[in-house]
């Protein structure tokens, strides 16, 4: 591919740390789109395995039964399986653009580039990203297992909590308990989802130990709650909004832009808050 292995010259002055600003983020996708396809695709490649994991990390979300009963306001009876699988696809993808249910020395490697990407700094798409898998493989892959767990133990908890529970304990109090675990799930899902934000920034930039990477990356998720919900939705736009359009055309932006986008966009709004709050830090 053109330019895969080619040197981008970073600015030649001192380079300008983003300002959070929406049209700074624009002007830096227009600028980079042709190197977010190549690492989309290069991304793409690496996550396959894990793309199937996304799509069966789904089931343990959104039962079978109910999946149909949302299917069934759109879709004719004959089209139901199809639509269900559809629908899980779309929703999987999101596990993919976080990223969470990812190769993690890929991810690794194409947040370096992103990160390259913000702060204005010269980059070797493919020699970046192998050296960077390279280094953080164990850590990296121990993160993938760690967050491919968690997803499992929390949808299974969601899963009963919000169909069984009824079953085996079909009572007012425990209706109410049930609503209560459900909300701590989910909030819980949503601070896990931000975490993410941060990670792999925390992870090349110095090189944490593992329960220190969760421990910082909870830290920005909950302090930083509000601009991270931000960014998560402009994450699930960018990863959902074409499929709403037509089925095609979101296959076709996840294919060649969903991820690197999504991923420029984190580290667009996420880096200059660890460079402001946890740089200072290090530096003690």
């Amino acid at each position: 591919m053109p330019g895969l292995f080619r040197y981008n010259q970073g600015q030649q002055k001192e380079p300008e740390q983003p300002n959070g600003k929406f049209m700074g983020l624009i002007r830096l996708l227009w600028q980079k789109a042709w190197d977010l396809t190549k690492i989309n695709l290069i991304s793409l490649l690496f996550y396959l395995p894990f793309i199937i994991v996304a799509w069966l990390a789904t089931y343990w979300f959104i039962p079978q039964d109910r999946a149909d009963i949302l299917n069934s306001v759109i879709y004719a009876a004959e089209d139901l399986q199809l639509a269900d699988t559809i629908v899980r696809i779309i929703f999987g993808s999101i596990f993919i653009t976080i990223p969470i249910i990812v190769f993690g020395p890929a991810a690794a490697g194409a947040t370096a580039i992103y990160r390259s990407f913000v702060r204005g700094q010269s980059y070797f798409i493919w020699n970046d990203m192998w050296v960077v898998i390279k280094k953080f493989f164990v850590k990296a892959m121990t993160i993938t297992l760690i967050d491919i767990a968690v997803m499992f133990i929390s949808g299974r908890a969601l899963f009963f909590y919000m169909n069984e529970a009824e079953i085996v304990m079909p009572t007012l109090h425990s209706s109410f308990m049930e609503t209560i675990i459900v909300m701590v799930v989910l909030i819980f899902l949503l601070l896990f989802f931000m975490m993410h934000f941060y990670i792999y920034q925390l992870l090349i930039e110095y090189d944490l130990k593992i329960v220190k990477l969760y421990k910082y990356s909870y830290t920005f998720a909950l302090l930083r709650f509000f601009p991270n919900l931000l960014v998560l939705i402009a994450c699930l736009v960018v990863t959902i909004g074409p499929s709403m359009i037509n089925i095609f055309i979101g296959n076709g932006v996840f294919i060649f832009l969903s991820i690197a986008v999504s991923g420029t966009i984190i580290n667009y709004y996420s880096w200059p808050a660890i460079e402001k709050h946890f740089e200072p830090i290090v530096k003690k």
